[in-house]
């Protein structure tokens, strides 16, 4: 598709970019923290308030949402109006494991 692509952890290339895709897998919980331990949050909401295209894929799909229910009441990125609600454990879902198993594209700061 010819698009330059970058992995990066850096809030200056988020806001500066013509475009971000958000995927992770874990919990809410896990996924928010590891947002705001890297200072991403205000990054990423004023890139899409300055009209920055997002994708979210995965757990960061779930992440764009005012907050999820799983675990508590945890508040997301608030770019979608809307909880997550935590999926009940019943006997049929006992046991059940969604993990996605990946390997890093690449390393921070260098093109995919």
């Amino acid at each position: 598709m010819g698009a330059k692509t970058v992995l990066t952890n850096d809030a200056k290339q988020v806001v500066s970019s013509d475009g971000i895709i958000l995927t992770g897998i874990g919990t809410y919980q896990s996924g928010m923290t590891n947002f705001m331990q890297r200072h991403l949050i205000g990054p990423i909401r004023r890139a899409v308030e300055h009209g920055v295209p997002l994708l979210g894929i995965g757990l960061d799909m779930e992440l764009l949402f005012d907050y999820s229910t799983e675990g508590g009441l945890i508040p997301g990125l608030g770019l979608i109006k809307g909880r997550v609600p935590e999926i009940p454990s019943t006997p049929a879902t006992a046991g059940a494991d969604c993990r996605l198993e990946h390997e890093p594209a690449g390393k921070p700061g260098q093109p995919l």
